[in-house]
C-alpha cells in the first residue's frame, strides 16, 4: 500500500517521512483493521496507566513522602531530599517509615510557654542546652526570647539529621 503526499500528490513509499518531490512532512496513517484490541483482562497486554505507575512508582512514593513531611524540613533542602530519596532502596524506605519527626510549630509553642526553663531544648533533644537554660533561667530571659525565633529552624535541622541518619 502506497501513501500519497497531501501537498503535491506524489506517490510515496510507506516508510517515507518526507515527500521526495516537494519536501513536505508525510502524515503516517494507521491501519485500524490490523490493530489488536487492548483488554485490561488480558494478561499479555498492559494498560498505559499500569505502565506509568510501574515506571513512576518510586517517584510517586517520594512525592507522597514530601507531601506528608515537607513541613518538617527547610524548603531549600527539599530538592536535595527528593534527589536522595529517588536513589534509595526498599530497606531504606522501611527505616524512613519508622522515624517520628519533630514538629517545628509545636516547638515554638513549647518555647513560648516553657522556654525559660529549657523545656523546648529538652523536647528537641538538646539536653545540654536545656540544662543551661534551666540553670540560667533562660539566660535571664534573653536566651528564651532568642529561641522563640530560632527553635523552628533547630527542629527542622534535627529532622534533616534524622532523615540523613536513616538513609545512610
Amino acid at each position: 500500500m502506497n501513501n500519497f503526499c497531501a501537498n503535491c500528490g506524489f506517490t510515496l513509499d510507506n516508510t517515507a517521512g518526507f515527500c521526495t518531490n516537494c519536501g513536505a512532512q508525510v502524515e503516517k496513517k494507521i491501519n485500524l483493521e490490523k490493530a489488536e484490541p487492548v483488554s485490561s483482562n488480558n494478561l499479555n497486554t498492559t494498560p498505559i496507566a499500569q505502565v506509568s505507575v510501574a515506571l513512576g512508582g518510586n517517584e510517586q512514593r517520594v512525592s507522597n513522602f514530601l507531601i506528608a513531611n515537607s513541613r518538617y524540613f527547610d524548603t531549600y533542602k527539599l530538592g536535595e531530599i527528593k534527589t536522595v530519596l529517588l536513589r534509595i532502596d526498599e530497606s531504606k524506605w522501611n527505616n524512613l517509615e519508622k522515624i517520628s519527626y519533630k514538629d517545628p510549630t509545636l516547638h515554638v509553642v513549647i518555647s513560648l510557654w516553657g522556654g525559660m526553663m529549657g523545656l523546648d531544648r529538652f523536647f528537641l533533644g538538646d539536653i545540654g542546652l536545656g540544662i543551661g537554660k534551666l540553670i540560667t533561667f533562660g539566660g535571664c530571659g534573653l536566651w528564651a526570647i532568642i529561641d522563640w525565633f530560632m527553635i523552628r529552624a533547630a527542629a527542622k535541622e534535627k529532622n534533616y539529621i534524622l532523615l540523613r541518619t536513616a538513609i545512610y
